[in-house]
């Protein structure tokens, strides 16, 4: 988590410079109302992103926080309250004022742009961290998760890739692994026209029931091979396996921004992605991944009202 921070201390110590140091800072309150075939909420959240640049190297990082109250959350009804925190941070060459490197989070969260900056460009990586809560019997599936941004950005356009998995690994020690929403990855085009900011990708989303470790595993069809031995899960929620593959759809302006996604929750799809990174790594048995069962539609669509903030005037 230092790492993170010591991006945005960076990246807000650039007024106390002059000459070859330029930076910025935005920040944003949002409200969120999320409609989909597997949540349905309120979603109350808080976007922080900051960009430092020296002569040709820049640095920019973001914190995006989230609380939601939720009808329905991973497909299942149950009244209560999820949150999640994260946190990225990118070094890179280049000069990022038009602060494209906002749209790059997992999360929730409302993107920053300056449509004013018209030829900057930014080739980067960086780490991105995030912490997942939840209350009620959806306790259990709370996790953290680590994993890797890469960005580049050319004038107005910006290409980006953000993957990350549970981890169970200094500083994210003690959280578990292969629970709750154990992977997600987006690579996305994001490009400003005038004052509108526009933006596609492809995404991936897993989430997996919590391993009993101490029930011995069982024969069971984890994939069209043959049959293996799979972990048994805890109760309740034991059968809960998604793997959403999705298109996403953006669209943003000052007053108001969407996100669309539609695609496919497909069990044999997860079962593959899961054995390859097992399979691969030694971790046996596999999870009771479903795969006799067909896939179902996906979707989520998140209206976004942000009220921003330009910390620089």
């Amino acid at each position: 988590m230092r790492f993170f921070i010591l991006i945005l201390l960076f990246c807000c110590t650039f007024k106390g410079f002059s000459g070859d140091f330029s930076g910025t800072l935005n920040g944003a309150f949002t409200v969120h109302i999320l409609l989909g075939t597997q949540e349905k909420a309120f979603n109350f959240g808080v976007s922080i992103f900051g960009t430092s640049t020296y002569k040709s190297t820049s640095v920019e990082g973001g914190i995006n926080i989230n609380i939601s109250p939720f009808f329905q959350k991973y497909g299942v009804y149950q009244g209560n309250f999820a949150g999640s925190m994260e946190f990225f941070g990118l070094i890179g060459y280049g000069k990022n004022a038009n602060l494209l490197g906002s749209n790059v989070g997992l999360t929730r969260h409302t993107a920053f742009y300056d449509y004013t900056k018209t030829h900057n460009f930014f080739y980067g990586a960086g780490l991105v961290a995030v912490l997942n809560q939840a209350t009620g019997n959806l306790k259990k599936f709370q996790n953290k998760q680590g994993g890797l941004i890469l960005r580049f950005s050319d004038k107005q356009n910006s290409v980006a890739f953000n993957m990350v998995n549970d981890v169970n690994a200094r500083p994210f020690s003690k959280s578990g692994t292969d629970k709750g929403n154990t992977a997600r990855a987006l690579i996305s085009y994001t490009t400003i026209k005038n004052d509108e900011l526009f933006g596609v990708g492809i995404g991936l989303d897993m989430f997996t029931p919590e391993a009993d470790y101490g029930v011995a595993p069982h024969s069971h069809i984890n994939s069209e091979e043959d049959t293996r031995l799979v972990l048994v899960n805890t109760k309740p929620y034991d059968d809960l396996f998604h793997l959403n593959l999705f298109s996403s759809f953006v669209y943003q302006n000052d007053d108001i921004s969407f996100d669309g996604r539609f695609g496919v929750d497909n069990y044999k799809l997860g079962a593959l992605v899961q054995n390859i990174i097992h399979d691969n790594f030694g971790l046996y048995p596999r999870f009771s991944w479903p795969v006799t069962q067909k896939g179902r539609f996906y979707s989520l669509l998140d209206f976004n009202v942000p009220f921003n903030t330009n910390f620089n005037e």
